[in-house]
């Protein structure tokens, strides 16, 4: 990452924005859980972030400020079955994001999270092969998650994409820490 983000400074000299939008997930209960499930949902939606941001701060600052947008899950305000991976690696998101909110705003870097749920043309869905969906299916459904959530009326990403210019598209001196997106009722 500090790498590519050197790659960045050579070519543009700052970044102004910068978005966190990476979701694994596996389907599985925890005693199923393998070693590189644990590593993939964590590695890329708690760590990816907390390696970008390190690396991508420097040259907000130089910038004199900017935005980062974290994508973080619905799942976070309501838990859903077999998930816990995802769950607890996108709840160490929303930790870390609040911490880099506090610690970042003094040098005009706004910090939001951003938390989403179902995106109607997403590639999530490839993080779940049919076999494990049709075993979680009756699951999900006895426990009523994908119904609480709006999950059966996922959003397009053009809405989102949307809603997420606006965001960053709001005068400097207007902080937005959290944001929840979601269809209407």
């Amino acid at each position: 990452m500090r790498a590519a983000f050197t790659q960045v400074e050579e070519r543009f000299g700052r970044v102004d924005i910068l978005v966190n939008s990476a979701g694994v997930a596996r389907i599985r209960a925890i005693e199923e859980t393998a070693d590189a499930d644990i590593q993939a949902c964590v590695g890329t939606n708690l760590l990816g972030p907390i390696h970008t941001i390190r690396s991508a701060v420097p040259l907000l600052r130089a910038a004199g400020g900017g935005d980062i947008l974290n994508i973080s899950s619905e799942i976070t305000l309501d838990h859903m079955p077999l998930m816990a991976m995802y769950a607890a690696s996108k709840h160490g998101l929303n930790g870390f994001t609040a911490a880099m909110h506090k610690e970042l705003r003094g040098d005009g870097i706004r910090v939001a999270l951003v938390i989403l749920g179902s995106i109607s043309d997403s590639a999530f869905i490839e993080n779940f092969p049919g076999e494990d969906r049709q075993r979680a299916a009756p699951i999900w459904e006895a426990d009523g998650y994908l119904t609480r959530v709006g999950a059966m009326k996922p959003l397009p990403s053009a809405t989102v994409a949307r809603v997420m210019v606006q965001l960053l598209s709001t005068p400097p001196e207007v902080v937005q820490d959290v944001v929840h997106i979601r269809p209407a009722d």
